[in-house]
């Protein structure tokens, strides 16, 4: 009998296009600092980088300060969901995988509430039996204990289960993977979609279901 897979999703810049949404609420933050806007690239860029410190960069703070992080997620909260776009294909595959008795989950770094919201308004969310954000972490990817967490949901067991995958556009994504042991598809079609040296890439949502058969 074939062993069941595990596929884990990383959310933003691989199952939805949300940079629109997160650079208006960063920038509602940034005005009210009397900074001049940032341009979406740049915010994609930024949240990918491994060398760039966040606060600094956004608000122009040496730390990620407390009224800062209150007035995004009270911003952001309704921000969300208003230019949120489904990536082509995405849904698709989702279905696909479902039908072949794959267990799907999601990890990302957004805040668990936001997450569940977004992929809610989407209809994604009924493809997924856990949706993990960094509310349930203490240390957020590309640290594994978010794939560990789902893994133990799952009662991961190599006699049933086959190695799980990690589906994500970031170099965070492909970090926590190797970290956590499992393999990793870095989604070349998301923020992220420079080559990530050493790792299995899908430029398209499809081309997953063809390397999944592959690992």
């Amino acid at each position: 009998m074939a062993k069941q897979r595990i596929v884990i999703f990383d959310m933003d810049g691989t199952l939805v296009d949300s940079a629109i949404d997160i650079t208006i609420t960063i920038n509602h933050i940034r005005k009210t600092r009397g900074l001049e806007p940032v341009e979406s690239s740049s915010v994609v860029q930024a949240i990918n980088s491994e060398n760039t410190k966040l606060a600094e960069f956004f608000y122009g703070t040496k730390t990620y300060e407390k009224k800062d992080r209150d007035l995004f997620e009270s911003h952001y909260w309704e921000q969300c969901i208003q230019n949120i776009r489904v990536y082509p294909d995405i849904e698709e595959t989702l279905e696909t995988l479902k039908g072949k008795d794959v267990l799907l989950s999601v990890a990302t770094n957004a805040a668990t509430i936001f997450a569940k919201k977004m992929l809610k308004t989407t209809g994604l969310n009924r493809y997924f039996d856990y949706i993990m954000g960094s509310c349930d972490v203490k240390q957020t990817k590309p640290h594994p204990e978010i794939i560990h967490k789902i893994m133990r949901r799952y009662q991961f067991d190599t006699a049933t289960h086959a190695l799980p995958v990690i589906v994500g556009d970031s170099h965070k994504d492909i970090k926590a993977a190797k970290e956590a042991k499992i393999h990793a598809i870095h989604a070349r079609w998301g923020f992220e979609n420079e080559d990530i040296r050493g790792t299995i890439s899908a430029h398209s949502p499809k081309e997953v279901l063809t390397l999944l058969e592959k690992l």
